[in-house]
């Protein structure tokens, strides 16, 4: 079977339609920018200025002359970007099963990972923080007051050791489906 190249303006139109890419190919930094365009068009078209984040009154303050206001995600954009990390993170974990048992450890773990990345957006979204960097993001959130109890510790524990066999592999999917569901249990309260 060959792998089939594809290019990352093609990459959300196959997911739309149901078919994920085998391989990404390298992206310059104009083509990242390009994407990470893409992305704050897409949060931003499903959120409303006013509505879903604006300005807190009494947060702007006064720096080099220019008065810097503080933005805030209000409670409906909250619930809008955690539902789209949310979906992507179970996507994630959907086609793992598969190749979990298979025994594709690669595949899995790569899943896997960006699932954990997705509901840990989440959680800054309920928790109405910013996502600056992925660095430390994960261990930051651990103070978050709104988030599954078992969230970080099974994360973890699973990414610490996915396993190497079909069935360890097929054990660490189940775990992340089940910490999906509390997330998803969370996100909806």
């Amino acid at each position: 079977m060959a792998t089939r190249v594809v290019q990352p303006e093609q990459e959300l139109a196959l997911r739309d339609q149901g078919e994920v890419p085998a391989v990404m190919e390298e992206m310059s930094f104009p083509q990242l920018r390009a994407r990470m365009d893409k992305i704050k068009d897409t949060i931003n078209s499903i959120l409303t200025p006013e509505i879903d984040f604006g300005i807190v009154p009494g947060t702007s303050r006064i720096v080099d002359g220019v008065e810097q206001a503080k933005p805030s995600l209000f409670k409906s954009g909250a619930e809008k970007i955690a539902a789209l990390f949310l979906f992507d993170a179970e996507f994630e974990i959907s086609i793992a099963a598969k190749p979990a048992a298979r025994g594709d450890v690669m595949y899995v773990a790569g899943c896997l990972f960006r699932a954990a990345g997705f509901m840990t957006l989440v959680l800054y979204a309920l928790n109405r923080k910013f996502f600056l960097n992925e660095k430390g993001a994960f261990a930051e959130s651990r103070q978050f007051a709104i988030k599954p109890a078992r969230f970080h510790d099974t994360v973890a524990k699973i990414l610490g050791n996915i396993g190497h066999i079909p069935a360890e592999l097929s054990a660490s999917v189940e775990g992340f489906q089940s910490i999906a569901l509390e997330m998803r249990a969370v996100a909806e309260s």
